[in-house]
């Protein structure tokens, strides 16, 4: 029965966009892996959620879209801890290309993403190509 299961979750998942109830998801999945997970309010509005079949979320993206140049920010890119490779892939692909069609509906010609290990080459089978490696990515708080 896992082997169908991984089939299913495998398959193209549906899409819908971010609601704030999801962030408990982003919160443990990014738990999961050592990492921060980025607070609601640094969120832009244009967010994704891929879903497996049943309607559990399986990986989520945003996109930040900067009104003063032609080029949008592919963020936050993440898939469920102990999803099966192939699926964290299904969902990145479909994550990827609906924010990237996203940026385009908006006239932004340019999608950038930081990215390291399977999310990058992944994202370079949607076309992305690596510009810089060993990027870091920094935050700071303002308050």
């Amino acid at each position: 029965m896992p082997d169908d299961r991984n089939r299913r979750l495998a398959a193209r998942p549906a899409l819908r966009l971010y609601r704030s109830e999801d962030h408990a998801h982003l919160r443990g999945w990014c738990k999961a892996r050592g990492l921060y997970a980025p607070p609601p309010e640094a969120l832009p509005k244009i967010g994704a959620v891929a879903l497996e079949p049943q309607g559990a979320p399986v990986g989520m993206a945003w996109l930040y879209m900067d009104n003063s140049t032609g080029m949008a920010l592919l963020a936050w890119t993440t898939t469920a801890p102990g999803l099966p490779p192939r699926a964290a892939a299904a969902a990145v692909d479909a994550l990827a290309e609906f924010l990237c069609a996203q940026a385009g509906r908006f006239g932004y010609g340019w999608v950038m993403a930081l990215a390291r290990g399977g999310l990058a080459g992944r994202l370079r089978r949607q076309g992305f190509f690596t510009n810089h490696s060993n990027l870091q990515q920094l935050l700071k708080r303002t308050d």
